[in-house]
C-alpha cells in the first residue's frame, strides 16, 4: 500500500512539474536611444503580485527573459541620466516568445513588435496559372504596403566593401541562445562566489530612500539575486523577498547602476556565478 501511494505521489509530482515548465514563457526586445541607436547596459524592470526581476540590455541593446511564469506583469526601462519609460502591462503566456521595445530618450516608450514565437503556416499559393494577372505584378506603393510593419531588418552591418542586411529571426535566436548559454554556466560548480567590490556597505552608501516612501513612512526588507557574468557584468537580477514596489525599484536600481562586482572563480578563473544582497530599508538608515 505505501509502495502505491509512493507510486502516485511521484505521479502527481510529475504532472506538477510538467505544467510548472509548460506554464512558462519568454520575453525579450530592444532598447534604443531617441535616435535609434543600441543602448547598452538598460535595466528592464519586470513585476508582478507574485514576482518581480530584472534584466540588463547587451551591447546590442537587446535583453531577455527566458523563464517567466505566464500572467499579467508590468514592465518598464531605466538608465541613469536618461528619463524613465511609464510602465506598460504585458501577458506573459505559455510557450510563447513576447517582445517588448523601448525607446529611452525625450519621447521614450514601448512597442511590442513580436507577439509569438511560434512560426505562422504558410497559406499555399494558388497555382500562377489561376491567379489574375494583375494579382502577379503589383504597384511599387503596393508591395511597399505589403511589408509587414512588425518585422523590421536589423540595422546594416558592413562585411568587407558589402553591406549585408542581418534578419532579425537571426538576432534573436542569436541572442536567446547566448541567454541560454550563460545561465547553464550560472549552474556550474564555483570555487568563490560572486563578490561586492567594497563590500555591501557601499551599496548602502549608494541607496537612495525614495521621497514618496519616506512621506509614505513605507519600509522594508528586499532580498535580491544577482547573476553577474565573468567579467561583473549584471545579467539579471531576482527578488527573492519583496518588499513595498518603490523599495524593490531602488534595490534594482543600486544593484545594477551604482554597484561593482568581482566574478566567481571557476579552476582559478573568473567565472558566472552569483551573490545575494539583503538591503533592509529603514527610513533613518538602510542596513542588511
Amino acid at each position: 500500500m505505501q509502495r502505491v501511494i509512493a507510486s502516485f505521489a511521484l505521479i502527481v509530482l510529475s504532472l506538477l512539474l510538467c505544467h510548472k515548465g509548460f506554464s512558462q514563457g519568454r520575453l525579450l526586445g530592444r532598447v534604443v536611444d531617441g535616435n535609434g541607436a543600441p543602448l547598452p547596459a538598460a535595466t528592464i524592470y519586470l513585476s508582478s503580485s507574485s514576482s518581480t526581476q530584472a534584466a540588463l540590455s547587451n551591447s546590442d541593446g537587446y535583453y531577455v527573459f527566458l523563464a517567466i511564469p505566464e500572467g499579467e506583469y508590468s514592465l518598464k526601462a531605466f538608465k541613469r541620466g536618461l528619463p524613465k519609460t511609464d510602465p506598460v502591462s504585458v501577458t506573459i503566456t505559455a510557450n510563447t516568445t513576447t517582445r517588448k521595445d523601448f525607446i529611452l530618450g525625450p519621447t521614450g516608450g514601448s512597442v511590442t513588435l513580436l507577439a509569438s514565437s511560434k512560426p505562422k503556416e504558410k497559406p499555399a499559393e494558388k497555382p500562377a496559372t489561376e491567379r489574375p494577372v494583375a494579382a502577379l505584378v503589383k504597384p511599387k506603393e503596393e508591395q511597399a504596403a505589403d511589408k509587414p510593419a512588425d518585422k523590421p531588418v536589423a540595422e546594416a552591418k558592413p562585411s568587407g566593401s558589402a553591406t549585408v542586411a542581418v534578419d532579425e529571426d537571426d538576432e534573436i535566436k542569436r541572442i536567446t541562445a547566448e541567454a541560454e548559454a550563460l545561465t547553464s554556466q550560472l549552474n556550474a560548480t564555483v570555487e568563490k562566489d560572486v563578490q561586492i567590490q567594497g563590500g555591501i556597505e557601499s551599496v548602502i552608501k549608494k541607496i537612495v530612500y525614495p521621497e514618496t516612501a519616506i512621506h509614505m513612512k513605507i519600509e522594508g526588507k528586499v532580498v535580491a539575486r544577482v547573476f553577474v557574468d565573468a567579467k561583473g557584468n549584471v545579467l539579471k537580477i531576482d527578488i527573492l523577498k519583496p518588499a513595498h514596489e518603490l523599495l524593490n525599484e531602488e534595490a534594482v536600481r543600486v544593484l545594477t547602476e551604482e554597484t561593482v562586482y568581482i566574478p566567481a572563480q571557476a579552476g582559478g578563473k573568473p567565472a558566472a556565478g552569483a551573490i545575494t544582497v539583503p538591503l533592509n530599508f529603514k527610513i533613518q538608515k538602510v542596513t542588511w
